[in-house]
């Protein structure tokens, strides 16, 4: 009997994930802010992680404006809107859930390789090492191979995160892990 509740709270809180993603994209296709911030909001109220507020919410409904994009149905102005709105509430989500002291002796660089424009995901993945008390450093987008080559050894960080999207800046980011790791 145990069993089935924890299966019925399961369905039900995914259930709530995929209303709270429909009423997200709507929001960001119709450009309206304080839509899209009451989604954020109840997400908050039912004590949502970070994480979850990222991957249930955030994550697939940015993916849904990048489809809505690629099929023409929105067009570059739409798309850029929803991403400063989603940039708002990662700015605010971010200012709730880091921690004001690092917690970790480790450190972690997050970049977009050169080329890559869309840095949301990496954003995403930077903020929410940081709300596990990580220090971060997170370089944005297009960050040129030279600076980014040069950040890492001057710093040497535990970790770094690449980021891209597009098929041509994937095969540019496996080309730079050479160059990663022998500085």
């Amino acid at each position: 009997m145990a069993d089935l509740r924890h299966l019925k709270l399961y369905a039900n809180r995914n259930n709530d994930f995929a209303t709270s993603r429909t009423q997200y994209v709507a929001a960001l296709r119709a450009g309206d802010a304080e839509a899209s911030d009451r989604v954020i909001d109840e997400q908050l109220a039912k004590q949502c992680s970070l994480g979850q507020i990222h991957t249930q919410v955030i994550g697939p409904a940015l993916a849904s404006v990048g489809d809505l994009w690629c099929r023409g149905d929105i067009g570059v102005a739409e798309e850029h809107l929803a991403t400063q709105i989603v940039s708002s509430h990662l700015d605010r989500l971010n200012s709730m859930f880091a921690w004001r002291e690092r917690r970790s002796s480790y450190r972690v660089l997050v970049a977009c390789v050169e080329g890559e424009r869309h840095c949301i995901g990496a954003r995403m993945f930077a903020d929410l090492c940081r709300s596990h008390g990580w220090g971060v450093d997170f370089l944005g987008a297009d960050v040129p191979d030279d600076a980014l080559v040069d950040w890492v050894e001057k710093n040497r960080p535990h970790l770094v995160a690449l980021s891209a999207t597009m098929a041509q800046v994937v095969a540019h980011a496996r080309d730079l892990v050479g160059p990663l790791n022998a500085g």
